[in-house]
Formats: structure tokens, C-alpha cells, sequence
């Protein structure tokens, strides 16, 4: 539940979240067989519209994976700083 407003921000598919926050190797892999589904140059033939959105995407991962790791590199800060003895 703590990534749901993560949800709300994503201008795309909670998919881009998602990966963003799991490793593939804690996640299963479902095959739906006979599932078909038009890859994005298939919908739309407008190869500016098409690199436009996918440098968007890619620009949504990175700075989602700079906010996860920003915020470790706070915690780690906030508990070294806690393990510091303070002398009076």
C-alpha cells in the first residue's frame, strides 16, 4: 500500500512503478497464451510521437530510481548519525 501515491504521479502504466521498486527475481513470470497485443509502432506510425513517449518513460524510471535511492541514502545517514554517542 506504500506505493499507491506512486500511482497517482506515473503518467503511465503502474508497470513503470512497479519495476521501478522489485527486482525481477522476486517476481513471477505469468504466460497468458493467446493474449496478442499491438507493440506501441503497430498503433501509431508517428516515429516522433513513439521516441517522444519512450524518452518519457525512460525519464520517469530514472528519476523514480533516483528517489528510492536518495531516500536510502537518507535512512543510511539518519542511522549512522543515530549509532554516534553524544558526549555532555
Amino acid at each position: 500500500m506504500k506505493l499507491l501515491p506512486e500511482f497517482d504521479k506515473t503518467r503511465f502504466g503502474i508497470e513503470t512503478v512497479l519495476n521501478s521498486y522489485f527486482n525481477s527475481n522476486d517476481s513471477l513470470k505469468v504466460s497468458l497464451i493467446g493474449l496478442h497485443h499491438p507493440m506501441k509502432y503497430q498503433k501509431d506510425k508517428d516515429f516522433s510521437k513513439y521516441a517522444k513517449e519512450y524518452f518519457d518513460v525512460i525519464s520517469e524510471i530514472l528519476q523514480t530510481q533516483f528517489k528510492i535511492k536518495f531516500k536510502k541514502f537518507q535512512q543510511s545517514i539518519i542511522d549512522l548519525a543515530s549509532n554516534i554517542p553524544v558526549r555532555i
